[in-house]
């Protein structure tokens, strides 16, 4: 792959899990904080959501391993499917990323 292809591949890429985020943090919120669901799960789990936000992001990290195992006896997914499993991890991140922030600029652990 050439560098202006890798550029192309990557600004398609950032602004499919940028429009990706913005749809799901809708239904995260629930119209509420936009950690709602990650701070129910915690709740109900008894620890933080950022270990609420790891455990989904966990199913994505095991699909890319799958992929990545599936190479190996060349079968090969189509570029969606890696698409989207690669925009959920980052999306996850940076849901973490912005919780992170939350904390501290709130200097608090909920």
């Amino acid at each position: 792959m050439n560098s202006e292809d890798f550029k192309k591949i990557n600004e398609v890429f950032f602004k499919h899990c940028i429009d990706t985020l913005n749809k799901k943090q809708k239904e995260y919120s629930e119209g509420k904080s936009v950690f709602h669901v990650f701070d129910q799960g915690a709740y109900k789990r008894r620890c933080m959501r950022e270990d609420i936000i790891d455990a989904f992001m966990f199913k994505h990290e095991i699909s890319i391993d799958s992929i990545q195992e599936d190479f190996k006896i060349n079968k090969f997914p189509d570029i969606d499917t890696i698409n989207e499993k690669f925009g959920d991890i980052i999306n996850y991140l940076l849901i973490k990323r912005a919780s992170f922030i939350d904390r501290v600029n709130k200097r608090r652990i909920d």
